[in-house]
C-alpha cells in the first residue's frame, strides 16, 4: 500500500509541479538538475510546491524498492511461465543402464538407441554407480530445442540437428564418463587424485602414444622398449616425494637442466632468477637440481606423464576387471592408485602395466611415409642439375 501511495505522490507531484518544478529538478537532457536550474525553480515555487518537493524526495528510497519488487515479481512470473510450458511439453523419461534419460517424445527412439549403443559398448560392465543413481541426463538432438525442466543433478547432452552420429555416441560416451569420474572424487580416493580427469572418456591412443614417445625422460623410453618397472616409475605408481633420488630416476643430468630451461622465467620470483641462470646458462647441473628440489611455492609436479595418460592405464584397468571393477576400485579410497589398480583388474601391477604399454604400441602413429614421390622428385632434381652441368665449359670435351 505505502509503495502505491509513493508512486501516486510522484504522479501527482509531477502533475503539480508542472514547468516551474519538475524542469527545475531535470537536466536539459532528462539526467541531474544543474544549480541554475535548481535555484531558478526553487525562486518560482510556492510554498505548497516546495513541500510537496520535500517530500517527493523523501520517498525516493521507497519508489526504488518498489521498482525492485517489481522486477522480481515480473521475474517470477516469467519464471512460472517457462516452467508451465516446460510442464506442457512432452517428453519421456528412459531407463538405459544405470542411466535416467529425459527426452523430447519425439526423440524418444533415436535416444534409446544411441545411449543404449554406448552404454553396451563402454559401461555395460559397470553395476554401481552413486553419481549416476543421482543423475538425469537431458537428451535432445535437434535445432528446434524443448523447453525440458529438470530441478536437480541435470547432466545437459544436447546437440544440434547437423551434428554427425559419431560425434553425438563420443560426446554420450564422454558425458557418462564424466557423471562417474566424480565417483572417484566424491568418495576422496587416492586414485582419483592421481588421473584428476575423466579417466573414461574416448582415449586417442596415437596421440597418448605421442605423448610418451616425445617425454625428455629416462623412464619413459625405457618402458617403450618393454620394461614395465620403468612404465611403473614414469606412470608416478608409488611415488610418494619427488627428491633428488626421484628425479635422478626419472630424468638424466642434462634431462633436469632441460626441465629448469622449460619453466617460464615470469612465473619466478627475484630470488630464482638467479639460480636458473645458473642452472640455464652456466649448466651447472647441481644447481639445477637444487632449483628443482627447492622451487618454493612454485613447485610443480615433475612426473613424467601427465595425468591424461594415466587416465588411459585406469579405463585398461576397469576394463581388464570385467563386471565389479569399477565397485572393486571405489571400495578403499585409501588404497595407493597401484595397489587400488591391482584389485579394481584383478591382476598384478606388472601384468597389467604390460597389457597397457603393449596397446599403446599398437597405436604407435605410422612413421614413415612412402618414400616413392621424395625418390621420383630427387630423380628429376638430379637430372636438372646434371643438364645444367653439361652445359658449363668445364664439362665440355673436344
Amino acid at each position: 500500500m505505502c509503495r502505491r501511495s509513493a508512486l501516486g505522490l510522484v504522479a501527482v507531484t509531477v502533475a503539480l509541479f508542472g514547468a516551474a518544478g519538475v524542469e527545475a529538478r531535470q537536466a536539459p537532457s532528462g539526467g541531474a538538475a544543474t544549480p541554475q536550474a535548481s535555484s531558478v525553480g526553487a525562486s518560482t515555487m510556492t510554498p505548497e510546491q516546495a513541500r510537496l518537493l520535500e517530500k517527493l524526495d523523501s520517498l525516493r528510497p521507497l519508489v526504488a524498492e518498489a521498482q525492485v519488487a517489481l522486477d522480481v515479481r515480473i521475474a517470477r512470473d516469467l519464471e512460472a511461465t517457462r516452467r508451465a510450458a516446460a510442464a506442457a511439453a512432452r517428453v519421456d523419461t528412459l531407463g538405459v543402464g544405470l542411466l535416467t534419460v529425459v527426452t523430447p517424445t519425439g526423440q524418444a527412439d533415436i535416444a534409446r538407441a544411441l545411449i543404449t549403443e554406448v552404454w553396451n559398448e563402454h559401461f555395460a560392465l559397470i553395476e554401481r554407480s552413486p553419481t549416476l543413481a543421482e543423475s538425469i541426463f537431458v537428451f535432445e538432438w535437434s535445432d528446434a530445442r524443448v523447453p525440458i525442466h529438470v530441478e536437480s543433478n541435470a547432466r545437459p547432452v544436447q546437440f544440434r540437428g547437423s551434428t554427425q552420429r559419431p560425434r553425438v555416441k563420443s560426446a554420450i560416451r564422454n558425458a557418462i564418463g564424466a557423471a562417474l569420474a566424480h565417483d572417484l572424487r566424491r568418495a576422496g580416493t587416492q586414485v582419483g587424485l592421481w588421473v584428476s580427469g575423466n579417466p573414461l572418456q574416448e582415449p586417442n591412443l596415437e596421440a597418448i602414444y605421442r605423448v610418451v614417445a616425445t617425454r625428455r625422460s629416462q623412464v619413459t623410453r625405457a618402458c617403450l622398449a618393454g620394461d614395465v618397472s620403468a612404465c611403473a616409475s614414469a606412470l608416478s605408481l608409488g611415488t610418494r616425494r619427488q627428491d633428488l633420488a626421484q628425479l635422478s630416476e626419472w630424468y638424466t643430468p642434462e634431462e633436469r637442466r632441460a626441465l629448469v630451461v622449460a619453466w617460464r622465467p615470469e612465473l619466478m620470483s627475484r630470488f630464482d632468477r638467479p639460480e636458473r641462470t645458473r642452472c640455464v646458462e652456466g649448466r651447472d647441473h647441481a644447481v639445477c637440481d637444487e632449483f628443482l628440489t627447492s622451487f618454493g611455492s612454485m613447485r610443480r609436479d615433475w612426473s613424467p606423464l601427465p595425468p591424461s595418460v594415466r587416465e588411459t592405464l585406469l579405463a585398461y584397468a576397469v576394463e581388464r576387471g570385467g563386471p565389479g571393477a569399477w565397485e572393486r576400485l571405489l571400495e578403499d579410497p585409501d588404497m595407493e592408485p597401484g595397489q587400488a589398480l591391482e584389485h579394481a583388474s584383478g591382476s598384478t601391477l606388472p601384468e597389467l602395466l604390460a597389457g597397457w604399454r603393449a596397446r599403446l604400441v599398437e597405436h604407435r602413429p605410422e612413421t614413415f611415409e612412402d618414400l616413392a614421390p621424395s625418390t621420383g622428385l630427387s630423380l628429376v632434381w638430379t637430372i636438372l642439375f646434371a643438364a645444367l652441368a653439361m652445359r658449363s665449359t668445364r664439362w665440355r670435351f673436344g
